[in-house]
C-alpha cells in the first residue's frame, strides 16, 4: 500500500517494515521485525525447562512497551508491544519473535491481523486499510503470495493469484462500472488469455500483451456485429473478418484497425467481390463485374440480377474496439487511488493502464 508499518520496536535495534500494498519494488518486508538476537534465542533454547510467566509492563530500548509472557529471558506467549508513536503489536511470540497469530495497528489506522512466522506476514491474513481498502488472502515472507482478494473503497475487486506481491496468474477483476475481465494476469497486467466484458455489452475474448488486445481475439458488439481476427495493440491488424448482423462481411487485411490491403467483400445477397482497400477506403475492385455468388447453382436463377445488387449503398462502419476502457479505481482525481496511501498491490497498475489508453467513442470509423 506504500505506508509505512513501523516496527514496533526503536529504530536502532529493528529494522522498519512495509504493508506490501504499494509495488513490490518500492517494498520493504512487511513482517513485524522485533529484535533478534541470535545469542540470546540459543540462551532461550537452553531454557526449554522455565514456564511461561506473566511480568509487568518493561520499557524496552527506544521507549518500547512490551507487556506479556516470558521464558525466561526471551519473549515468548502472548504479549504485546506498544511503540512510541502509538503503533501496537498483540499477539504471539517465539524466541522474541512475531509468531503466529497477531494483529499489527498504525497510528494511522491500518491494521494487519493473521499470521506471522519469524516476524514475518506467513499464511493467512488480512491488511485493512484506513480508507476501507483492503486485502485478505495468502502471504509469503511478507508479500502477497497465492490467492488473494483486494476490495478498494470506491466498489471495485480483484479476486485471484498473486507472486510476490503482483497479479500473477488467474485472475478476475471487476471495475466499479460494471466492466469485468477473467483471465490471465502477468506482473499486474492483463497478458494472456482472457474474456473482457464491458458495461455497454461489448465482450472481447482472445490474447492480451500487458493490458493490449494483442495477437487473436473476437470482438462482440451488443447489435450482433462480429470481429474476429489479428489484432496489434488494440486495433486490428492483419488478417480478420467482420461480419455486420444482416450477414454483410469483410474479409480481408487490416492495418492500425482499418481494411488496408486485400479484401474480400460480401454483401447481404451473398455476392462477394475482391477489392483492395487503403486506409480503411476502397480502391478498386480487382474482380470483373461477374462476381461469384455464395449460393447453390439451383438457387442462383432466383436471386435479383447483379446489377441489381448494391456494391456499397449503405454499409454501416466499422466501430473501434476499446473505447470506453473503463477507468475504475484509477481515476485520477479518486481519492480510493492516492498513491500515498496504496493498497494491497499498485493502485496504479492495471486499471490505469487500460484507462490511459482508452479510445474514444468518437475514433475516425471504418467504412467498406
Amino acid at each position: 500500500m506504500g505506508n509505512k508499518c513501523s516496527c514496533i520496536e526503536s529504530e536502532e535495534v529493528n529494522r522498519n517494515i512495509e504493508v506490501p500494498l504499494g509495488h513490490p519494488d518500492q517494498l520493504d518486508n512487511v513482517g513485524f521485525s522485533l529484535q533478534s538476537n541470535v545469542a540470546l534465542y540459543a540462551e532461550a533454547k537452553d531454557m526449554q525447562n522455565f514456564e511461561l510467566a506473566d511480568r509487568d509492563t518493561i520499557v524496552l530500548e527506544g521507549g518500547v512497551k512490551y507487556t506479556g509472557q516470558w521464558r525466561g529471558s526471551v519473549r515468548e506467549g502472548e504479549g504485546t508491544l506498544e511503540r512510541p508513536d502509538g503503533g501496537r503489536y498483540a499477539g504471539q511470540f517465539l524466541g522474541d519473535k512475531a509468531h503466529g497469530s497477531g494483529k499489527l495497528s498504525h497510528v494511522n489506522g491500518d491494521t494487519y491481523e493473521g499470521e506471522w512466522f519469524e516476524d514475518r506476514a506467513e499464511g493467512s491474513g488480512k491488511f485493512l486499510h484506513q480508507d476501507g481498502s483492503s486485502y485478505d488472502g495468502q502471504w509469503h515472507q511478507d508479500l502477497q503470495q497465492g490467492l488473494g482478494t483486494v476490495m478498494w473503497s470506491d466498489g471495485s475487486k480483484f479476486e485471484g493469484s498473486y507472486w510476490c506481491s503482483k497479479k500473477h496468474g488467474k485472475g478476475k477483476f471487476f471495475w466499479a462500472e460494471g466492466s469485468v475481465y477473467e483471465g490471465e494476469f502477468q506482473e499486474n497486467n492483463i497478458h494472456g488469455e482472457g474474456v473482457y466484458h464491458w458495461c455497454d455489452g461489448r465482450v472481447y475474448t482472445g490474447q492480451w500483451d500487458r493490458n493490449h488486445m494483442q495477437g487473436k481475439g473476437q470482438m462482440k458488439w451488443s447489435d450482433g456485429r462480429i470481429y474476429e481476427g489479428a489484432y496489434s495493440e488494440d486495433k486490428k491488424h492483419g488478417e480478420g473478418c467482420f461480419v455486420w448482423p444482416d450477414g454483410r462481411q469483410y474479409d480481408g487485411q487490416w492495418h492500425d484497425g482499418k481494411q488496408h490491403g486485400i479484401g474480400k467483400y460480401t454483401n447481404s445477397a451473398r455476392k462477394v467481390r475482391t477489392g483492395e482497400w487503403k486506409d480503411g477506403k476502397r480502391l478498386r475492385w480487382l474482380d470483373d463485374s461477374a462476381s461469384t455468388m455464395l449460393v447453390s447453382p439451383s438457387t442462383r436463377s432466383a436471386m435479383p440480377p447483379q446489377k441489381d445488387v448494391p456494391d456499397e449503398g449503405d454499409l454501416p462502419a466499422v466501430p473501434p474496439d476499446k473505447a470506453g476502457m473503463p477507468s475504475g479505481h484509477a481515476n485520477e482525481g479518486s481519492a480510493a487511488r492516492k498513491e500515498a496511501a496504496g493498497m494491497a498491490d499498485a493502485r496504479a497498475d492495471m486499471p490505469r493502464e487500460c484507462s490511459r489508453r482508452s479510445l474514444s467513442d468518437s475514433e475516425q470509423d471504418i467504412s467498406l
